[in-house]
């Protein structure tokens, strides 16, 4: 009886273990096509306020 409840017990936290390894997954991908559309947005718009700073220092 101890054993089982112990087997039960240890696929209890296995399930747990892989459900939140899942979801941290799911929040890297999200965060990486974040950054990854940030930093196109981010490189454009650098790109153009370097060149309107320079216009204004002329």
């Amino acid at each position: 009886m101890v054993v089982v409840i112990l087997i039960l017990l240890s696929l209890g936290v296995a399930g747990f273990i892989m459900v939140s390894d899942a979801r941290k997954n799911d929040s890297f991908k999200r965060l990486e096509q974040r950054a990854s559309d940030g930093a196109v947005v981010d490189s454009s718009s650098d790109g153009d306020a370097g060149g309107d700073g320079g216009g204004g220092g002329d």
